[in-house]
């Protein structure tokens, strides 16, 4: 038996405009988040709409500590299809 804690999926999570913004901004200096809103949908992973004021929106997804594998997958798999987004 492991001595791990119970996993907790779909994280709870709020995040401010400012902590939005501070994530943005590492990405896309210069854009200007106009809100963060909590999508519905995904199992294991908290996604959130980022709205930019002056750009198209993004989507955050925060995952579970020990789920962290699983989003260095998605983020394998969409860097190995950039046509996805062109």
């Amino acid at each position: 038996m492991s001595d791990d804690p119970p996993l907790q999926l779909k994280p709870r999570l709020a995040v401010s405009i400012d902590q939005a913004q501070a994530i943005v901004n590492r990405v896309a200096p210069g854009a200007t988040v106009r809100d963060v809103i909590e999508l519905r949908g995904g199992e294991i992973s908290t996604i959130l709409e980022i709205v930019l004021a002056d750009a198209p929106g993004c989507i955050l997804k925060v995952y579970p500590a020990q789920l962290q594998w699983k989003m260095a997958k998605e983020v394998h798999v969409l860097g190995a299809r950039p046509d996805m987004f062109s």
